[in-house]
């Protein structure tokens, strides 16, 4: 669901899908647009997954894991989201960064929103001011997290920092623009969200 490869389609097959244009009682006739939300679509459903995965309520079970299953192989909050980060900047992980598509560009930004969250501690009032959805769910789901999973996120925000200088630095002017836009911004983001951190603690 995560990896770089796993929504591929072709322009063929997009070209074809289409909204329902029958009009008959209980529905009603799409005027506009015509063409298929193809990144409305899988943006929704990686934001769901994700979300889901970093639910307050489900970060504060694996934590208590360690307690219930003692001497076994538990998964951890740290390995939950080491998995979630490779799966999610597989690119800039990797080391060998290619152009990143507007999917990946989408579900790396809902990332970053729920990481960002986590690290300023964000409210319900914060949540009804949501400018999308996905920003919504990516509030909402963090309410109530453990303090471990927001010194997780601290450091998984350092930790992407670190990754994205790295590439950078390395790839540099070899990227394409809108890869090395993205890459800035979510830096720039993250030195914005441990920089009012400090402010706020």
């Amino acid at each position: 669901m995560l990896a770089a490869d796993a929504f591929e389609f072709s322009p063929q097959l997009l070209n074809q899908l289409a909204p329902d244009r029958w009009w008959h009682w209980g529905t009603r006739l799409t005027v506009y647009p015509l063409d298929y939300p193809i990144y409305d679509r899988v943006l929704t459903l990686q934001t769901l997954v994700v979300s889901d995965l970093m639910y307050g309520d489900r970060l504060a079970r694996v934590r208590d894991l360690e307690f219930k299953a003692q001497g076994e192989d538990v998964l951890t909050l740290a390995e939950l989201y080491e998995s979630i980060y490779t799966g999610v900047w597989a690119e800039i992980v990797a080391g060998d960064t290619p152009a990143i598509s507007s999917l990946r560009r989408g579900l790396q930004r809902h990332h970053l929103n729920i990481l960002s969250n986590l690290v300023l501690r964000r409210t319900f009032w914060d949540a009804l001011a949501a400018q999308s959805f996905t920003d919504f769910i990516a509030l909402a789901t963090t309410l109530g997290s453990p303090e471990d999973a927001r010194v997780l996120a601290r450091y998984q925000l350092r930790q992407m920092r670190q990754d994205i200088d790295a590439t950078l630095g390395r790839q540099g002017d070899r990227l394409d623009i809108i890869t090395r836009a993205h890459l800035e911004d979510v830096r720039d983001r993250i030195d914005q969200v441990l920089d009012a951190s400090l402010i706020g603690s």
